[in-house]
């Protein structure tokens, strides 16, 4: 090992004050990891050019997000177990769903732009060299493709090595049926009503898996047979609060009655090439092999060196594949403004 070797044409080796910095950090993020090693092994690593990789995942007040610490904690051993430098990074990201039906419906959309931004940010500040990004739904996976393609794009652009990446989704929330007593309930009512509209509305109600936005349906139906005297305020609530509790019974991507946008955003960046094949539509969160194999992979890169692998060249290939698979699913109408601003990061401009 030369300290501060030139030869690696690399900044953050170069500078005498990231090293004293990096230490301390990388010693905590080892030992909350259950990695026991010293500081001359970070030393080491540093100054002989191991790869130095964000763990990208999201803040904990989001659904779809609020188990990623489990993750960053297997992605940590994982890198560090072949040789590479993990840096867990935060990209919050905003949830459509809690945004939904109020003003910050408004803040959204930009916050795709802010996590492009955030990422961009921290890769360049920090001079990280690749990513390993646990995914979610709503604005943060257009935008983290589009962030890290305009990274990888922009040093290739400097003549700098290529910025390599694998994604890998959030898992599926899980969903239920209604529960028996509540069922009974409905049945109950349901011999109260003569309207065969809310009879079969009831009846297709009853048949669904519970999702965020079946209570939505609910509601709606309850204040319909409150608002014609066949259940009184004190059942109404009684229901709604009852309801309420199984349609969202755990932690995840939730799926809607059909894709949703957090599902499609799963197939698209899963059409762009950047998700390893078996793990784009996990129902659980990813254990331990899944995240050494997608590590594996990355690494793989960094050892080939091949520049088609990078980010902004497997973006610019598989643009065309993703557009027609989220077509062809039927995917949410979200993606019909984050392709432009996905393609806009490679340089390539979509028209209708």
């Amino acid at each position: 090992m030369k300290m501060h070797d030139p030869s690696f044409n690399d900044p953050i080796i170069h500078q005498p004050i990231p090293i004293t910095l990096i230490l301390p950090f990388m010693m905590d993020v080892l030992r909350n990891a259950g990695v026991k090693t010293s500081r001359d092994e970070v030393v080491n690593r540093l100054m002989s050019g191991s790869p130095r990789i964000a763990i990208i995942h999201g803040g904990e007040d989001h659904p779809a997000q609020v188990l990623d610490q489990d993750f960053i904690k297997k992605a940590v051993r994982s890198l560090w177990a072949r040789d590479g430098l993990p840096f867990p990074t935060a990209n919050p990201g905003v949830c459509d769903g809690i945004a939904q039906g109020h003003i910050g419906m408004s803040h959204v959309l930009i916050s795709r732009n802010l996590a492009s931004l955030n990422v961009i940010t921290q890769c360049e500040a920090h001079g990280y060299q690749g990513a390993l990004v646990l995914t979610s739904c709503d604005k943060r996976p257009a935008g983290e493709v589009a962030g890290l393609a305009q990274v990888d794009l922009t040093r290739r652009k400097k003549g700098m090595k290529p910025f390599y990446s694998v994604f890998l989704p959030t898992h599926m929330m899980p969903d239920r049926f209604l529960p028996p007593y509540l069922k009974k309930e409905f049945a109950q009512i349901k011999k109260k009503i003569d309207d065969p509209s809310i009879r079969n509305e009831i009846s297709d109600l009853l048949k669904m898996r519970l999702k965020c936005n079946n209570y939505a349906m609910y509601q709606k139906l309850i204040d319909t047979l409150s608002s014609q005297g066949k259940i009184d305020r004190e059942k109404e609530d009684y229901l709604k609060s009852e309801i309420v509790k199984y349609c969202c019974i755990a932690s995840g991507t939730c799926v809607f009655t059909s894709l949703g946008t957090g599902c499609t955003s799963k197939f698209v960046v899963s059409g762009l090439g950047l998700v390893p094949s078996g793990m784009e539509l996990p129902e659980q969160p990813h254990t331990q092999a899944q995240v050494d194999s997608a590590v594996e992979i990355l690494l793989g890169m960094f050892k080939r060196e091949n520049p088609e692998e990078s980010v902004s060249s497997l973006v610019r290939q598989n643009l065309k594949n993703a557009i027609v698979l989220w077509s062809a699913i039927g995917g949410s109408t979200n993606w019909a403004l984050h392709f432009p601003y996905v393609a806009a990061s490679v340089d390539i401009k979509l028209t209708p």
